[in-house]
């Protein structure tokens, strides 16, 4: 039988789930409500499978009334509907997808005012972002990190001179990361060529 109804019990035994599922849903702890969450954190939880059922209908069935039953004798249950909604593994109609679709169009918030849009522009215009490793940043800023890391950069003494750590690689034909796992090492040597 593919369906099931479930029950999430608190360590001390009251219920405060109840569901329907197939396959491993009823021990899943993700796609969860932060309500439900929150509860299986603090009390724990224990799973229990009540009855299993041919078809989902059946489940969904039994669901409700499983609900309905425990909220009436006073469990506080955590479940945000009365069951019964959704359906497994299945595609929804072109005409629900349009209809959702439409729900959420233009949903972000109201359009930037068209002032907004032009200083926005005029400012990106003379303040071009650079792309530097995927990330949009802009030249003072790639700058000043730039001098910083080669004002803390460690020094090293090779032949009288003092040098950075890609100064030295650079001198000796070896690439920065070399340089950088002699140091972590303990094995900085230097290499004649």
């Amino acid at each position: 039988m593919a369906f099931y109804t479930y029950q999430h019990s608190t360590d001390d035994g009251r219920v405060f789930y109840i569901g329907k599922g197939k396959k491993r849903r009823a021990w899943a702890t993700k796609y969860r409500s932060k309500w439900w969450e929150k509860t299986a954190a603090k009390h724990g939880l224990n799973v229990s499978i009540l009855a299993h059922w041919r078809t989902e209908h059946e489940a969904f069935e039994h669901e409700r009334t499983l609900i309905r039953t425990f909220r009436e004798l006073g469990h506080p249950l955590v479940n945000l509907t009365d069951g019964g909604e959704g359906f497994a593994g299945g595609k929804h109609s072109q005409e629900w997808r349009e209809r959702i679709s439409a729900m959420f169009k233009g949903r972000p918030g109201k359009p930037m005012p068209q002032e907004q849009r032009e200083r926005l522009r005029a400012y990106l215009k003379a303040n071009p972002p650079i792309t530097f490793l995927g990330k949009k940043h802009k030249a003072e800023s790639i700058a000043k990190r730039s001098a910083v890391r080669r004002a803390n950069a460690p020094k090293f003494a090779a032949d009288g001179i003092s040098m950075s750590a890609s100064e030295w690689a650079a001198s000796l034909g070896l690439h920065i990361s070399t340089i950088h796992y002699r140091i972590k090492t303990g094995k900085l040597v230097r290499v004649e060529a």
